[in-house]
């Protein structure tokens, strides 16, 4: 597919499928001012930018193999603006899940005050964004506080990474990931916390079928290798998977959820086989075609 050239400082891409349209799509948004500029620029012309920061998307479909550009109503909400831009984005019901970050006002920005995290689905038929977490339900103090997404069991999950601060607890100033899953999809005050991990300077990565997340932890002889575990929230004791990587790689190792399909890239015509059912009941495959 052809890609069009853009002009805009940064850009982001995401890759999924909507059961809806039965279509595959590719997502790129780019960014006129990024969040690096606004904390560089302390002056009036910047904070104007980003008081009324706009994005581009375009949508690539593979059903017309074409690009559209999207309208205004893409922008984000106010004061927002997309992090994690070099991970794969979360593809679930047909939508792409940005993570991001926002503050009351740019001045606290610019203090670099506590933000709140956020995630923004976008929804690939009716290509619009949607906020999918309360306002201040994250709060990130600190600057390596961040949040990301994945799929448990089907439900949309929120990675919560943050740096405890309780000069109580027996490891302070460890970094730790709280888990929440949204119950009903859609429904922002169905979030509900699940556990929490210690996992150092580490990442979840994903979860397996059973829910256990899937950690990314420094191995046993050196401290630049690295492999993926699997980890029991009950007993709190992980299980290696016997994958290995060196921390210079980490950027390209990801999990997400294998499926099965009938799609040919090459040939724009055929879309995703639908299971119907036949005149005795039994579930087949039945392969639609766009003309």
């Amino acid at each position: 597919m052809d890609v069009p050239n853009l002009s805009y400082a940064d850009f982001e891409v995401g890759f999924g499928f909507d059961p809806r349209t039965n279509d595959y799509m590719v997502v790129r948004i780019a960014f006129p001012c990024t969040s690096e500029l606004l904390l560089s620029y302390k002056n009036e012309v910047v904070l104007d930018q980003f008081r009324n920061y706009r994005i581009l998307v375009e949508v690539y479909s593979l059903s017309t193999d074409s690009w559209r550009l999207i309208s205004n109503n893409a922008c984000l909400p106010p004061s927002t603006y997309l992090t994690n831009r070099s991970k794969p984005r979360t593809c679930l019901n047909g939508c792409l899940h940005f993570t991001a970050q926002y503050c009351v006002t740019v001045e606290a920005a610019i203090a670099s005050e506590a933000y709140c995290g956020s995630v923004l689905a976008f929804d690939l038929r009716d290509q619009v964004f949607r906020e999918m977490i309360p306002n201040n339900m994250i709060r990130l103090r600190r600057q390596m506080d961040e949040v990301d997404t994945c799929i448990c069991r089907g439900s949309l999950a929120l990675l919560h990474y943050y740096i405890n601060e309780d000069p109580e607890r027996a490891r302070p100033r460890e970094r730790y990931c709280c888990i929440w899953v949204m119950k009903e999809y859609g429904v922002v005050d169905s979030w509900v916390k699940q556990f929490t991990v210690e996992i150092h300077h580490l990442n979840v990565l994903g979860f397996t079928k059973n829910c256990q997340p899937i950690l990314r932890i420094e191995g046993a002889q050196y401290s630049w290798e690295q492999e993926l575990s699997s980890y029991d929230p009950q007993n709190q004791q992980a299980t290696k998977l016997g994958i290995h990587c060196r921390h210079h790689l980490e950027g390209i190792i990801c999990v997400d959820a294998y499926r099965e399909n009938l799609v040919l890239l090459s040939k724009q015509q055929t879309l995703v086989p639908k299971l119907m059912e036949d005149e005795d009941g039994k579930r087949k495959r039945k392969r639609c075609s766009h003309n």
